[in-house]
C-alpha cells in the first residue's frame, strides 16, 4: 500500500475521469491526434467543440486538458473571464510557470507594459 494518500480533490478528479460518459467518440480522436507526429498531415491543431448550454462542453474540454497534460504537452486553459490580449497572455504564462515553464522573458515584458499603462492611465 502507498504510503502516500490522495487528497480528496484527487480521489474526485479521478472518479469523474473514469466515470465521463458520453463523447467517447471525441476523446478517442484526440488521443489519436495526440499521438501524431507534428509533422503528420492527418494532425490538427484545432479542436472546435460546440453545443447547447448544458450538454457538458466545459467538461469536455476539462477532459482533454487532461489527457493532454498527462501525456507530457503543456497546456493552458482560458475562458470567458479573461477578456483581453494582454489577459490572455498572462494567463498562458501563469498556467506555463504551473508546469514550471517559465516564460521569463514574455513577464518582464508585461510588467513593463502594465506599468507604462498605468502612468498613461493616471495621467490628466
Amino acid at each position: 500500500m502507498s504510503s502516500q494518500r490522495m487528497s480528496l480533490q484527487d480521489i474526485i478528479r479521478s472518479r469523474q475521469a473514469g466515470g465521463f460518459v458520453g463523447r467517447q467518440g471525441e476523446l478517442a480522436l484526440f488521443q489519436e491526434n495526440l499521438a501524431l507526429p507534428v509533422d503528420d498531415p492527418r494532425r490538427r491543431f484545432l479542436f472546435t467543440i460546440h453545443g447547447d448550454a448544458g450538454v457538458g462542453k466545459t467538461f469536455l474540454v476539462r477532459q482533454l486538458h487532461r489527457l493532454a497534460r498527462e501525456q507530457g504537452y503543456i497546456t493552458a486553459y482560458l475562458d470567458e473571464t479573461v477578456f483581453d490580449t494582454p489577459a490572455v497572455m498572462d494567463s498562458i504564462a501563469a498556467d506555463f510557470a504551473k508546469q514550471r515553464r517559465t516564460c521569463d522573458e514574455y513577464v518582464k515584458q508585461s510588467e513593463t507594459y502594465r506599468k507604462h499603462k498605468h502612468d498613461l492611465d493616471a495621467d490628466p
